[in-house]
C-alpha cells in the first residue's frame, strides 16, 4: 500500500457520511488539549489538561469522558475519593492507588489515580470499559477513540466499528450506493477480516511501526484537511494505514523465511492418458501406447540423456511453452501424485514414472529461483487460512450486528425501496 498515494487520495475523496443517529464518539490526542465530540454532529471542545501516557497507559482528566458521556462525578475529600455513576454503574477511584471498585467490587489498576495541577486523572481505559464504553488507541496518531458504539464485528477482541467500515470505503473508493450494497458489504466485511487478522499476527509475533514508519505516517495524517477530521474517520484511517505496514513488514519477513521451505520447482515430462479437451479417458490401446512411451524416456533418463531435450521432444504438457524452467508451486496448487513426489526429491534428483488422472510423470526437481512479487501474497494466503480456522475453532470472530443493520448504519435513508423485477 502506498502511503503517499493513499494520502492524496483521502484529501480528494469527500468523505462518506450518513444522516441516520450515530454513536458518540470522543477524540483524544495525547498531549492536546482538543477534543472532538461526535454525536449528530461534530463539537471541537477544549479539555483542561492534556492527555498523556504513564506506564504504557493513557490518563485522561475524568470529567472528560465521564460527563460527556452523562455520567455524573462526585468528589470525596475526605477518602480521596472519586465516584462516577452512570445508569446502574458506580465506579470509584482513590488518588494514588492501584485498586478500584466497580459496583463494590475490587478492581485491579495498572496505573493509579494521580493528581496533577489540580486536575484529577484516571486511567482512560479502565474508566470507559468500566462505563460499558469501546476504547481505541491509535498508535501512528496518538489518537484515543472511546465510543458507545456497538462494533459490528469482534475479531481477536479487536472491535470493528461502523467508521472503520467508512474508513475503508473512503479508502477503496466505494461511493455509498444502494443498489450495490450486497457487493460492498462484502467486500467490506472480508478486507475488515483479512486485515485485521493478519495485523493481529504481525502484532502477536512482535512486530509494531518503527520510528521511521511511525515519523512518515504521523506526518501524513497531520496533513490531512480540516474536512476529514469533520467526519471523524482519521483515527480509523491512521490504524488500517498503520496496521498495513506493520502486516507488510511481517509478511516480507514470513516470506523470506518460509520460500525454501514451502515451495518447490519442478520440471516434467508428460504423456498424456487423459484428452485435455474432453477430460475422456485414452482407450486400451492407447494406454499402452503412452505407457511403453513413458518406459522409454525412463531409459534413456537412467542412460544419461538430457532432460530438457527430453523435456523438449516428448512432453505433451501445453504448460512447457510458457513454464520452460518449470513450475514453481507451493502445497495444495497440484495433483497430490505431483505435488508430493516433487517435494520428496532432491535437488536435481529424478523421479520414477508417476501416474496422476493426466498421464504419466517424470519428474525433476530444480533450484528454486529468486522469490518474485506473487510469493508474499501466496504465503499471506496460507498463513490466513491457517489463522481463520484457528480462530473459528476458539471462536475469536464474532459477529454482532446483522448485515440490515449494518446497511441501515452506513447507507441510512439513501436505502430507498428498490424497484422490483416485472
Amino acid at each position: 500500500m502506498n502511503l503517499k498515494r493513499i494520502t492524496l487520495m483521502l484529501i480528494a475523496v469527500i468523505m462518506l457520511c450518513t444522516s441516520v443517529a450515530q454513536a458518540k464518539t470522543l477524540e483524544f490526542t495525547i498531549g492536546s488539549e482538543k477534543l472532538y465530540v461526535q454525536d449528530v454532529e461534530i463539537e471541537a471542545k477544549t479539555i483542561d489538561a492534556k492527555p498523556y501516557i504513564e506506564n504504557s497507559r493513557t490518563m485522561i482528566p475524568i470529567r472528560a469522558v465521564s460527563e460527556n458521556f452523562g455520567a455524573e462525578v462526585a468528589w470525596d475529600n475526605a477518602e480521596r475519593k472519586v465516584t462516577i455513576t452512570s445508569g446502574e454503574i458506580v465506579v470509584e477511584l482513590f488518588i494514588d492507588s492501584d485498586v478500584a471498585k466497580v459496583n463494590g467490587e475490587d478492581k485491579k489498576l495498572d496505573t493509579p489515580p494521580v493528581i496533577v495541577d489540580s486536575r484529577t486523572m484516571v486511567p482512560l481505559r479502565f474508566v470507559s470499559e468500566a462505563l460499558g464504553k469501546n476504547v481505541e488507541y491509535v498508535s501512528a496518531s496518538k489518537q484515543v477513540l472511546i465510543t458507545d458504539e456497538s462494533p459490528v464485528m469482534t475479531i481477536n477482541a479487536v472491535k470493528v466499528t461502523v467508521d472503520d467500515f467508512r474508513a475503508w470505503a473512503a479508502l477503496l473508493g466505494y461511493q455509498l450506493d444502494p443498489a450495490y450494497a450486497d457487493y460492498i458489504l462484502n467486500d467490506l466485511s472480508t478486507t475488515i477480516l483479512v486485515t485485521n487478522l493478519m495485523a493481529y499476527e504481525a502484532k502477536s509475533n512482535g512486530y509494531s511501526l518503527t520510528e521511521s514508519q511511525s515519523f512518515e505516517l504521523t506526518n501524513s495524517i497531520s496533513s490531512m484537511s480540516d474536512e476529514i477530521y469533520e467526519t471523524s474517520l482519521v483515527a480509523p484511517i491512521a490504524k488500517i494505514l498503520g496496521d498495513d505496514l506493520i502486516s507488510s513488514h511481517y509478511v516480507a519477513d514470513l516470506a523470506v523465511e518460509e520460500y525454501p521451505k514451502t515451495f518447490v520447482r519442478a520440471k516434467h515430462i508428460l504423456i498424456l492418458t487423459t484428452n485435455m479437451e474432453t477430460g475422456e479417458k485414452y482407450d486400451a490401446a492407447q494406454l499402452d501406447e503412452a505407457r511403453k512411451t513413458v518406459e522409454d524416456i525412463k531409459k534413456k533418463l537412467d542412460g544419461g540423456e538430457d532432460f530438457d531435450k527430453l523435456m523438449t521432444e516428448y512432453c505433451e504438457d501445453p504448460g512447457i511453452q510458457t513454464n520452460p524452467d518449470g513450475y514453481v508451486f507451493t502445497y495444495g496448487e497440484m495433483v497430490p501424485e505431483f505435488e508430493e513426489t516433487a517435494f520428496a526429491l532432491k535437488e536435481g534428483e529424478i523421479s520414477d514414472i508417476v501416474e496422476t488422472d493426466y498421464g504419466y510423470h517424470i519428474i525433476k526437481k530444480e533450484p528454486l529461483p529468486e522469490m518474485d512479487e506473487t510469493i508474499p501474497g501466496k504465503i499471506a494466503t496460507v498463513k490466513l487460512n491457517e489463522i481463520y480456522e484457528e480462530c473459528m475453532v476458539i471462536g475469536t470472530i464474532v459477529q454482532n450486528m446483522s448485515f440490515d443493520e449494518l446497511a441501515e448504519q452506513l447507507f441510512g435513508d439513501l436505502l430507498i425501496e428498490m424497484p422490483q423485477e416485472k
